[in-house]
């Protein structure tokens, strides 16, 4: 919570298996919510956010 309020952060991945954590381990803190928007990857993308130890809403 930042100031009273909640924050949500939305990433829309596509194909981002090597690079969605090293994104959303830069996310700050006092963001609440972590939005993930997987666009059918055919890669690991959705595999790697499932792993994760961060709470993350998955689409």
């Amino acid at each position: 919570m930042y100031r009273k309020l909640e924050t949500a952060v939305v990433i829309p991945c596509y194909n981002e298996e090597k690079m969605i954590t090293q994104t959303i381990k830069k996310i700050p803190e006092f963001i609440d919510h972590i939005i993930a928007v997987n666009d059918a990857s055919t890669d690991d993308t959705i595999g790697v956010l499932n792993k994760l130890k961060k709470p993350i809403h998955v689409l």
